[in-house]
């Protein structure tokens, strides 16, 4: 069980830590086995494709499926056991991008309110070519994150890898993950609007589920050497949550 401690509590980093470390758990263990969910995650987007209701529509590819149909309301969970089982703080403090389609879960949208010129791209020629024209500004928007009256700011950027990729692929593939996750974690913080949430995060978690035949992340992940892996988190705030 996660307890909160009072809000001037010194450690705040390592009980942020602690509770990334209990989704990751909690996830683990009440996720349908791998191949089940795999299999439900295809079912979902199919079904989503071919009923075209807008209802279901933040389920519509195999990441928003996994994401807003396993993921965040387990997460959800734990935010509001942590609040005292408080559902309405609960999702007060759930921000996500698809908050339109979760209003039991998710009280408005993560996305960025201030324009800026960086995309998460890492090709300079990409970014160059960006910022030669009008529109080389960008908004960001993550996938969902945590605000008060969770007492901790986190910011998620999600992601489900399937196809049969080498461990050199899913390096990549992870290496680019875990940026995007660093490049929300270090946008300034920005005021919120009437449609918009105050941007204002101190960490970030990206959570991937490895869907891929041979597990080809987590090939991946043990590849990088054990000293970055620690610094993701001890010296970036970002804390990568590889399932599956």
């Amino acid at each position: 069980t996660f307890v909160l401690d009072h809000p001037d509590d010194r450690d705040e980093k390592a009980k942020a830590k602690q509770f990334l470390e209990l989704c990751a758990k909690t996830l683990q263990d009440v996720l349908p086995p791998r191949s089940d969910l795999i299999e439900q995650v295809s079912a979902i987007v199919k079904a989503t494709r071919e009923a075209k209701a807008t209802e279901t529509q933040h389920k519509r590819g195999p990441e928003a499926a996994f994401l807003n149909g396993f993921a965040v309301p387990v997460i959800h969970g734990l935010v509001r056991d942590a609040l005292g089982g408080d559902g309405r703080a609960a999702r007060q403090a759930l921000l996500s991008e698809s908050f339109r389609s979760m209003p039991l879960l998710a009280s408005a949208s993560p996305t960025r309110s201030v324009t800026h010129p960086f995309k998460k791209s890492t090709s300079v020629a990409e970014v160059v070519a960006q910022w030669r024209t009008p529109k080389g500004t960008s908004i960001s928007c993550p996938d969902f994150a945590l605000r008060h009256p969770f007492p901790y700011q986190i910011v998620f950027e999600g992601k489900y890898a399937k196809g049969n990729l080498s461990v050199e692929a899913a390096a990549r593939e992870l290496a680019a993950n875990i940026y995007q996750g660093f490049f929300y974690r270090g946008l300034p913080r920005s005021a919120g609007t009437r449609t918009n949430a105050p941007f204002d995060y101190r960490y970030a978690c990206v959570l991937i589920y490895d869907a891929t035949p041979k597990r080809s992340l987590h090939a991946a992940w043990e590849g990088f050497h054990p000293s970055v892996r620690d610094s993701f988190w001890t010296g970036a705030n970002v804390f990568v949550m590889l399932l599956g």
